[in-house]
């Protein structure tokens, strides 16, 4: 049997982007599938070869800013290699692979084209606008919340009805797995062994709002008795944050972690986790603490609040005083009100975004849905019935 080609090409493998092109790659494993994946940039690695799931792997090894503009000659390799391979599925993350793809849709033959947006206002701009409208045919659109979704549709109203949401997954087995207990991990950190701790994680950058758990945590430090701020992350907002917490008198109780390599493996260290982004599309620190059964306080912005669901405290961005509440009323909780609420929150982390999760939603999706049928005898996509054609 002729397998299934799967040409998935993304901008580059920096983090996240190779974790989650492999969230795709994993829907294919098993026989009768054959998956590329193609990096636009970055320098041909050895390790990130190993690291990618799939059967090939190509490095154009372009430099970021080399994919700025029309670029024929890569339009033209791409081009070669879709005539050559004749993929019929092709999976594009970020606009400059969805737009390479869909000039050369227009010389290499018909395949199932679809663009996954990872943020917000990827459509936005009128130049983007006009190529969806003069070459967007037959483009599917998956977007990793239901707000990006909504945020495509207000910037491309005639691309509604081929907008679908797709979020993001985690393999909970294998990052369960890799997580360190609650004493290892404080013991690596340095952190207080008997404290509460509120932690959160992010790069320091204003939109992931390190301030505002500042604030609150300011606010309501004297109601809350031994507890500290643990805040894993680097950025350009690092000399800031740590002047704001003297200023507000809490300097003593916040521990700036810094860059943690492999940091989800650390977050048992955590008796809470706090989201507090003002712009956050899905929010896969989120799941990544569901895994850890820590409770969770989160923004409500963009697509975490789908995330979150019943089961953690919700307030709005950048309200201090709202968090400050949270932060209380999660310090109060007693131990059956955690258990519960990490136990609802396993359930929606297996349901929704699990790797088995991700897979049937993407089976799902209406495009898919209609080309599965066409490729008789050939492996049955999970959720579908079996191919009935002899």
């Amino acid at each position: 049997m002729t397998p299934i080609r799967i040409l998935q090409i993304c901008h580059g493998y920096d983090p996240p982007f190779l974790d989650v092109g492999n969230q795709f790659t994993r829907i294919f494993r098993g026989d009768g599938y054959e998956v590329t994946t193609l990096y636009l940039s970055g320098e041909p690695s050895e390790a990130v070869r190993q690291a990618t799931v799939a059967d090939r792997v190509i490095f154009l090894g372009l430099p970021p800013e080399s994919l700025k503009g029309l670029k024929l000659g890569v339009i033209v390799a791409l081009k070669r290699l879709l005539q050559t391979e004749k993929y019929e599925l092709v999976i594009c993350h970020r606009y400059k692979a969805i737009y390479l793809a869909g000039l050369c849709r227009l010389f290499a033959g018909d395949f199932i084209w679809v663009g996954v947006v990872h943020d917000f206002g990827v459509f936005a701009g009128a130049m983007r606008r006009a190529f969806l409208r003069l070459f967007g045919r037959g483009l599917n659109l998956l977007g990793v919340s239901r707000a990006v979704c909504a945020d495509l549709a207000a910037s491309c109203p005639e691309m509604r009805a081929r907008i679908f949401p797709q979020p993001n997954s985690v393999d909970v087995a294998v990052l369960q797995a890799g997580q360190l207990e609650r004493a290892e991990a404080r013991r690596r950190l340095a952190l207080d062994p008997q404290a509460c701790i509120f932690g959160t994680a992010g790069r320091l950058h204003p939109v992931k709002d390190q301030e505002t758990l500042l604030r609150a945590f300011a606010a309501v430090a004297g109601r809350l008795p031994g507890a500290r701020v643990a805040i894993m992350g680097a950025g350009r907002l690092d000399g800031r944050l740590r002047e704001l917490a003297e200023t507000l008198g809490i300097a003593d109780r916040v521990d700036f972690l810094g860059q943690v390599p492999g940091g989800p493996k650390y977050f048992k260290a955590f008796d809470v986790f706090v989201l507090p982004s003002v712009r956050e599309p899905f929010g896969m620190v989120l799941i990544e603490a569901m895994a850890a059964g820590i409770p969770v306080i989160s923004s409500r912005s963009g697509g975490a609040g789908d995330v979150v669901g019943d089961t953690g405290l919700l307030f709005d961005p950048g309200d201090a005083a709202g968090l400050g509440d949270c932060l209380l009323q999660a310090f109060a909780w007693p131990p059956a009100e955690v258990a519960r609420l990490t136990a609802a929150a396993d359930r929606r982390l297996r349901e929704n975004f699990s790797q088995e999760a991700f897979t049937r939603n993407f089976f799902a999706q209406p495009f898919m849905t209609d080309a599965a049928r066409t490729w008789p005898g050939r492996p049955t996509p999970p959720g579908l019935p079996a191919d009935p054609t002899p």
